[in-house]
């Protein structure tokens, strides 16, 4: 939890730095358009990805697959579209990392890298019902 605090103060910090740097190089106008462009741009890719993702879930469970891949590809739209909403450059760039499905493959092996890992070492408990 402690990681997670410093990563989020981190971010804030470099948010300001890239905002006044940008701001002093292109002007303040032009800083807050490519911001909110950047922001609507990822806000419409999340949303055509999830819908993805989620029809690919649904697929998956109607045919009676495993739902491991289609829900952490799913998860990954819904962590990037979630990054993708706060204000910045930086968690622009890391939710689109998360959306855009060629960057996403490389972020879901990470992910089931780190899941795999956690259940080897009993820090992840899966209930059975």
């Amino acid at each position: 939890m402690k990681k997670l605090g410093v990563a989020l103060i981190g971010v804030t910090l470099a948010e300001i730095l890239l905002l006044l740097l940008l701001g002093n190089q292109f002007g303040i106008l032009w800083t807050v358009f490519i911001m909110l462009a950047t922001g609507a741009l990822g806000v419409y890719l999340a949303k055509k990805e999830g819908f993805q993702a989620v029809r690919n879930l649904q697929q998956s469970l109607q045919n009676g697959q495993a739902p491991g891949p289609a829900a952490l590809n799913a998860a990954c739209v819904l962590i990037g579209a979630v990054i993708l909403i706060l204000p910045g450059f930086l968690t622009d760039i890391i939710g689109l990392i998360f959306v855009l499905p060629f960057t996403r493959k490389f972020v879901q092996k990470m992910m089931y890298k780190s899941l795999r890992k956690q259940m080897k070492n009993a820090s992840v408990v899966i209930v059975q019902r």
